[in-house]
């Protein structure tokens, strides 16, 4: 299976562009630009919950403005009219406030979510259909605050590349939820880069709405236990964007999001720059390290 490693920065390792508040937001001065780091090994195998971001977060001001308290989607407006949803009227949640979601961290998310009780349960392996049903409501989401005045809360794919990898999603008795290679994969190969289901979220603030827009989201074409609101908190990471200034939280809204770093006795399969160049960019492009065998 296929393991990896995104970025996991530390405080100790922030440049002096970033700093984090008490929260363990991340608070970006404007102005100051992030040297982009060298290759780093990742790894081919499973992802089972594990928060690879985190608790660090882009911050953007969230003090509850008005401006922010948006009308649902038509999706959710009818989800709504079909059947309330009790998160939806809970005054309290997992001891915090509703009507204070625009101030949460992500460690509030976590709490407010339910993330630790979901994730003590074995993960599904995800659908096609649902895959595409999440990346529609990334859409909505997209084209709705597109559509709002000012809005600094920006978000955007990397880019409108499609392209097919070659992995598929797979569960297995001793690692859970993971990927295996769907055909022979050659040492150098290309195996992932950003594509249109790379998402980049200029703010912590616009990550947040996100995950709100999620966990109140209608249920999923195929049957899968609610909870992509944790699964995308915990796939997200921060890096610096290709011809962007300052960090961002990153996001891959198909397979390649089922990706997870090794353990102590296993040797890294991929690594996120290629092979035998000291001056490789670890951007969003990942190469196989070894020969991989169809279904490893």
């Amino acid at each position: 299976m296929f393991l990896h490693q995104r970025f996991t920065s530390s405080s100790s390792s922030l440049p002096a562009s970033h700093r984090q508040d008490q929260d363990g937001h991340l608070i970006r001065e404007k102005g100051l630009k992030q040297k982009r780091n060298g290759p780093k090994i990742v790894h081919i195998i499973l992802l089972v919950g594990v928060a690879i971001i985190g608790s660090y977060y882009l911050s953007h001001s969230s003090g509850g403005s008005s401006s922010r308290q948006q009308q649902p989607s038509i999706r959710q407006t009818k989800a709504i009219q079909k059947k309330p949803s009790i998160r939806q009227t809970k005054a309290i949640q997992n001891g915090l406030e509703t009507s204070k979601w625009e101030t949460f961290g992500g460690r509030q998310l976590k709490q407010y979510f339910g993330c630790e009780e979901l994730f003590e349960t074995p993960r599904p392996t995800i659908s096609r259909r649902n895959w595409i049903y999440f990346r529609d409501l990334y859409n909505e989401y997209a084209a709705r605050e597109r559509s709002l005045p000012n809005n600094e809360d920006t978000t955007h794919k990397v880019n409108d590349d499609s392209v097919s990898f070659p992995v598929e999603g797979a569960v297995t008795a001793d690692k859970g939820r993971g990927l295996i290679a769907s055909r022979d994969i050659k040492r150098g190969e290309l195996i992932f880069t950003g594509t249109n289901n790379t998402i980049v979220f200029d703010t912590g603030h616009s990550w947040r709405k996100f995950l709100w827009y999620l966990y109140h989201a209608p249920d999923t074409p195929d049957l899968y236990p609610e909870g992509f609101a944790c699964d995308i908190r915990s796939w997200s990471w921060i890096q610096a964007v290709p011809n962007e200034e300052g960090l961002k939280i990153v996001v891959d809204i198909d397979e390649s999001s089922l990706l997870n770093q090794p353990s102590e006795d296993e040797e890294a399969n991929i690594q996120c720059g290629k092979l035998d160049d000291e001056d490789s960019i670890c951007e969003f492009d990942y190469y196989a390290r070894v020969d991989i065998e169809k279904g490893d």
